[in-house]
């Protein structure tokens, strides 16, 4: 039923269409697109201000024109050589095939660091530093020897710390069973 429904209005709607497209067509100027109220506002206030300021807009201006019959573009077409099919077999493979090596953050570490930054190993390092000793590690310092800013220096200190273990003396009691918190050390737990 839907099927015959939806047919039957596709039908009723092109029904006579190209005979509709052409009356739209052959109208001498086509019905603008009703404006929005900010829009017919600001279009009645400059209006006002300048009266001839709509028939300024409709006017064509034939300096204008004649400058713009002037403008073209010329389009040159490129030919590309064509590729051998064993060049494009050696470019898609790999150079290096061998597996990348483990690192202890998890990626490669740059060779060449910029001035002004960091790596993750070098911030960690001054982190954990500071973070042990904060009266010896002066800020300053460590921004002058990173070559970092001062106030990028105090907000990585202020808002970065390293892990730490706390390890409760006392023993505690989890479901029902007691259970002792141990910290392991070179695969060795500690009690």
């Amino acid at each position: 039923m839907g099927a015959a429904v939806s047919g039957l209005t596709r039908r009723i709607q092109r029904f006579n269409i190209e005979n509709r497209a052409h009356r739209e067509i052959s109208k001498e100027k086509p019905t603008p697109a009703p404006t929005y109220p900010s829009t017919a506002r600001e279009i009645e206030r400059l209006s006002r201000e300048n009266p001839e300021f709509i028939e300024q807009q409709a006017r064509k201006d034939k300096y204008l024109h004649e400058r713009l019959k002037s403008v073209y573009l010329k389009s040159y077409d490129v030919k590309e050589e064509p590729k051998s099919k064993a060049s494009d077999a050696v470019k898609s493979l790999p150079i290096n095939r061998s597996t990348p090596e483990e690192t202890d953050l998890g990626f490669i570490e740059p060779k060449m660091i910029s001035r002004g930054r960091v790596t993750l190993r070098q911030a960690l390092k001054f982190i954990a530093e500071y973070q042990a000793d904060p009266k010896s590690s002066v800020v300053s310092t460590i921004a002058a020897q990173h070559h970092i800013s001062l106030e990028m220096t105090e907000n990585i200190l202020k808002y970065f710390r390293t892990f730490e273990i706390y390890i409760p003396d006392n023993k505690e009691k989890i479901g029902g069973e007691r259970t002792t918190v141990t910290h392991i050390e070179g695969g060795k737990p500690i009690e």
